[in-house]
């Protein structure tokens, strides 16, 4: 998927991984451990300068994530639906990257031949 001449962003996974000593009967714990960053486009909701999280019943829009294959050295970018990715988009969200809920599994970018990219939904978590 080539980005053209947009802002590159940049993103890195925040992989779930269990933990916990199921043998001694210990619960499992679920933390999100960091993955690879990865270049990225992220666009925002339209009529929405911020991607804000719901607010009681309103419904909002999901942001879009667009990104490649690879990530910045070279393996595959591992996102998916039970994953978070934090973002940094200085010009859409300040300096600080912002944490982003994935919903559901990404989709290939695919127009005739190989897929090219990925494109995710995005749910913003508030901290």
């Amino acid at each position: 998927m080539p980005l053209g001449d947009i802002t590159i962003h940049l993103a890195v996974p925040q992989l779930p991984v269990a933990s916990g000593d199921y043998a001694q009967g210990e619960p499992a714990t679920i933390e999100m451990t960091p993955g690879v960053a990865f270049d990225c486009f992220l666009q925002m909701p339209t009529g929405s300068a911020e991607g804000d999280a719901p607010k009681g019943n309103r419904r909002v829009k999901p942001a879009t994530l667009k990104y490649e294959p690879f990530d910045i050295e070279g393996g595959p970018v591992d996102v998916r639906a039970e994953s978070e990715v934090l973002v940094t988009a200085i010009e859409l969200t300040g300096p600080d990257a912002v944490r982003w809920q994935v919903i559901g599994d990404p989709l290939p970018y695919a127009p005739p031949g190989d897929v090219i990219g990925y494109e995710a939904q995005l749910r913003r978590v508030e901290d």
